[in-house]
């Protein structure tokens, strides 16, 4: 049986990191998350895509209150659980992708990931 010398190995290696980069570049291309119309429409545990202005920012110890003005000028009202300061401010403008949830009657995202696209 033959040996992989270092540089056979090393040339495996990159092309199996190029590989699954690829691979996963293009897996993460099939999903897409339509942004939301109204908050009303959106179920229970639904995944869901928001895009607006930030409103309000409210953050306690682990916990980040966040009021985001969508397209349609209706405000949603998204959870951050964080173990750091959240450093979002009024008038940013925000892609939350999130889950969606009821609490005390009213329907809120928590979020899954906060993307800043502008200041």
């Amino acid at each position: 049986m033959k040996q992989l010398s270092e540089k056979q190995l090393l040339k495996i290696s990159i092309a199996a990191s190029v590989i699954g980069l690829l691979l996963l570049f293009f897996y993460t291309q099939e999903i897409k998350l339509t942004p939301q119309g109204k908050f009303d429409e959106m179920k229970v545990e639904e995944e869901v895509f928001v895009q607006g202005r930030v409103g309000k920012v409210t953050q306690n110890d682990d916990i980040a209150f966040v009021d985001v003005e969508n397209q349609k000028t209706e405000m949603t009202k998204v959870i951050l659980f964080k173990n750091y300061d959240v450093w979002l401010k009024q008038g940013d403008f925000v892609e939350v992708t999130g889950t969606v949830e009821e609490y005390e009657g009213e329907m809120e995202i928590i979020a899954n990931k906060v993307v800043v696209k502008g200041r």
